[in-house]
C-alpha cells in the first residue's frame, strides 16, 4: 500500500507536508477531510484527535505535520533536510517548532480575517471579500509578536532609504569604476560622475544596493538588480 495523505486544501500544516512529498517525489493518495469541526467519524477511527493532516504509510499512521516531515525526510534517507547529527538535527527542529508554536500562533487572527472569512468546503470568496477592518485588527495583532521574533519589515522603510540613495548618488550620473579615464574628463566638463570600486556591472550595483541597505540596518540578505524584463543579477550576502 502506498501513501495516503489525510488533508484539506486550505491547511497550511497539510501544505508543509504537501510540499515535502513533492520535494521527495513521493506519489500519494490524497484524501479530502472536511474542515468544520467535529471531524467525521470515518476520520477519527484513524486519528482519534481529528488533527489534519494524517499521513499513513502501509500499517504505519502518522499526525502532526513536523512529525509527519521527519518521519518523510528520514524514510527517504534525506539527511540534509534532516541531518543524523544531533546538533545539525536540533537546529532543524528549532526551526519546525519554532514556528508551530511561536509563528502561527502571532499569525492566527490574520488568518482567520483573509481565510477563515469564506466558506472554505465550496471555496467561494476571496481576499478582496474580507472585512477590511478585520484584516486590519489582525494585522495589528500579529504585528507585535511577529515584530518580538524580527519578522515584521516596513517596505516603505527600505524604499525609502534606497530611493534616497539611489537619487543621491546615481541618478542621472554616469556610473564608471574608479580611475576610469572617462571620470575625470566628465568631471571637468561639469558632468556629474559616480565611481565604483569595481566594473559598473549589474552584479556589482547590486551588490552596492546590498551595502547601502545593509549600513543602514535593514533586514536585507539578497537584492536582485533588473536590467530588463528577463535579465536579472543576484547579490546575496554573506
Amino acid at each position: 500500500m502506498g501513501l495516503v495523505l489525510y488533508d484539506h486544501p486550505v491547511s497550511s500544516n497539510a501544505l508543509k507536508v504537501r510540499f515535502l512529498l513533492a520535494e521527495l517525489g513521493l506519489d500519494y493518495e490524497k484524501v479530502h477531510v472536511p474542515f468544520a469541526w467535529p471531524r467525521p467519524e470515518w476520520f477519527t477511527r484513524h486519528h482519534p484527535f481529528g488533527r489534519i493532516p494524517l499521513l499513513e504509510d502501509g500499517d504505519v499512521r502518522v499526525g502532526e505535520s513536523n512529525t509527519i516531515l521527519r518521519y518523510l525526510a528520514h524514510r527517504e534517507g534525506r539527511r540534509d533536510l534532516y541531518p543524523e547529527a544531533p546538533g545539525e538535527r536540533a537546529q532543524v527542529d528549532w526551526a519546525l517548532d519554532t514556528w508551530s508554536t511561536q509563528v502561527r500562533p502571532a499569525l492566527s487572527p490574520l488568518e482567520s480575517a483573509v481565510v477563515f472569512n469564506r466558506d472554505v468546503e465550496k471555496g467561494d470568496g476571496d481576499l478582496a471579500s474580507a472585512d477590511p477592518d478585520e484584516v486590519t485588527a489582525g494585522v495589528a495583532k500579529a504585528q507585535g509578536p511577529l515584530d518580538a521574533l524580527g519578522m515584521v519589515v516596513d517596505f516603505g522603510e527600505i524604499r525609502r532609504v534606497l530611493e534616497t540613495w539611489i537619487d543621491a548618488n546615481w541618478d542621472h550620473r554616469m556610473i564608471l569604476e574608479q580611475g576610469d579615464p572617462m571620470a575625470r574628463v566628465l568631471a571637468e566638463r561639469g558632468e556629474p560622475v559616480h565611481e565604483l570600486d569595481a566594473p559598473p556591472t549589474a552584479e556589482n550595483l547590486a551588490r552596492r544596493l546590498y551595502e547601502v541597505a545593509a549600513k543602514a540596518g535593514l533586514p536585507v540578505r539578497a537584492i536582485r538588480f533588473w536590467e530588463t524584463e528577463r535579465s536579472m543579477a543576484l547579490y546575496e550576502g554573506g
